[in-house]
């Protein structure tokens, strides 16, 4: 299969001096790309995944940050009606524990102010706790390896999942579809399969492929991936047929298992009875060689 900067190119996005082996990264990174390349390559040889906001480029958050510290004060004293800037107050300390804890989770500052208006909607007393900031998981997209952890676990799993190419990682990503395609909000990011259906030209509908040669070629990648696709939907359909006819053997097994155990029982039955008349014949026989004598 050819190189996926070949491919991006034929689609008409852009690549880094016009070469192949190296694509353009977003316009959100900075020169840390190199640094979030090796990030992202680490990460793509294990399960662990890896958060959207990372995954972005945006700069995470540091303690150094004041203007989000004093953001997160600010909402927190208009929700809750209290004085979280006098830092020798309960409430302040409770604030900077949770930007800390951001921080060493490696959060964004967008991510962060997010996840701070959605525990204030949720939270309606300033009782809340660091867990009641981070309940909930971070969106992630993992490498191909938890794929297949995840399709051992059910074998059906690929068929709710979606996968992502991400600029200048030219590796996909997946995650189990929520309904929002991440392309839309991410135009630099590159859809390639989604539930089960090739995704590969669907991703970016604005775009027209030019009037050459290349063109079919990049049609029949789209449609290895639609192939590749169908033959898994084949796949799943014959081994839940598989399932079903096991059922079904398993199911006449015990019918014969029946009725084998009914002739079985018969036979005892007629074995029996023809002891039972042997033997009243034998008595009928000395009764009557006891009247002769």
């Amino acid at each position: 299969m050819e190189h996926i900067g070949t491919t991006l190119q034929k689609l008409n996005l852009p690549t880094a001096n016009g070469l192949d082996s190296t694509l353009e990264p977003s316009q959100t990174a900075t020169a840390q790309t190199f640094g979030r390349t090796a990030l992202l390559t680490t990460k793509l040889t294990t399960n662990e995944g890896i958060s959207i906001a990372e995954l972005t480029g945006a700069t995470p958050l540091s303690d150094s940050d004041s203007a989000t510290k004093g953001e997160l004060l600010a909402r927190l004293t208009a929700a809750y009606k209290l004085d979280y800037f006098n830092e020798s107050s309960v409430h302040c300390m409770g604030a900077k524990d949770i930007f800390r804890r951001a921080v060493s989770k490696s959060w964004t500052a967008k991510e962060f102010l997010q996840r701070l208006d959605e525990m204030t909607e949720t939270c309606a007393f300033p009782t809340w706790t660091p867990a009641d900031f981070f309940r909930t998981e971070r969106p992630k997209l993992y490498p191909y390896s938890w794929v297949l952890e995840e399709c051992a676990k059910e074998r059906s799993a690929m068929q709710r999942m979606e996968a992502y190419i991400i600029p200048p990682i030219a590796k996909a990503w997946y995650r189990y579809a929520d309904g929002e395609m991440l392309e839309a909000r991410y135009p630099e990011w590159f859809c390639v399969y989604r539930c089960g259906v090739s995704a590969y030209q669907a991703a970016k509908p604005q775009l027209r492929l030019a009037e050459t040669t290349e063109k079919k070629e990049v049609s029949e990648v789209a449609k290895v991936w639609a192939r590749v696709a169908t033959a898994e939907n084949d796949l799943e359909k014959l081994k839940d047929q598989i399932t079903v006819l096991h059922k079904r053997i398993a199911q006449k097994d015990q019918i014969i298992a029946a009725k084998e155990e009914i002739i079985i029982s018969l036979e005892s039955q007629q074995q029996q009875h023809e002891y039972s008349y042997d033997a009243s014949d034998t008595n009928d026989s000395a009764d009557n060689g006891d009247n002769k004598l």
